[in-house]
């Protein structure tokens, strides 16, 4: 685990990650249009957390040894506290990450296989909305629309924090 955060080595790491997430960024763009988002790959995902997470860890795990951790939401502990994120940032990247792991989950549900899109149909969104524990509306569109509502939300959230600690 050490060699990630050799000083001869780390400089090619970091050009490495940050030219992946450039690639990332364009090529799972959220279609807003239409409603087809990934809850892993998209915009404000779960991969703009992990990024955050590790772009942290590639910065300062040479120095601060607690904060070379696998698991993300254990990191994401960790970086709290060593005051490289906030309490409030922690937070929010924390509930944010276990609602899109949730969201994954329900859609593999749903579809019966491994999925990170968000289904287009309406009744499909519903379904993982009421799976998710949002109550059922009236209409399977007023369901997934207070879902969808929620998902921007995080995902909104999420992709600010990243803006503010990945810089393209």
């Amino acid at each position: 685990n050490n060699i990630c955060f050799a000083k001869n080595i780390a400089l090619y790491y970091c050009f490495f990650f940050f030219s992946s997430r450039r690639r990332h960024t364009r090529l799972y763009q959220c279609d807003w249009s239409s409603d087809v988002c990934s809850s892993d790959l998209g915009t404000g995902g779960i991969r703009e957390i992990e990024f955050i997470v590790q772009s942290l860890q590639l910065q300062y795990g040479i120095t601060i040894k607690m904060i070379r951790e696998r698991n993300t939401l254990t990191a994401l502990q960790r970086l709290k506290e060593v005051s490289l994120l906030s309490p409030t940032t922690e937070k929010v990247l924390t509930e944010s990450y276990v609602f899109l792991r949730d969201v994954e989950h329900k859609l593999q549900m749903v579809n019966e296989l491994q999925t990170h899109q968000l289904p287009r149909e309406v009744p499909e969104l519903a379904k993982c909305a009421i799976r998710m524990g949002f109550p059922k509306k009236t209409s399977p569109k007023d369901t997934a629309a207070q879902f969808l509502v929620r998902y921007r939300n995080v995902t909104g959230n999420v992709h600010k924090l990243y803006s503010r600690y990945i810089r393209h």
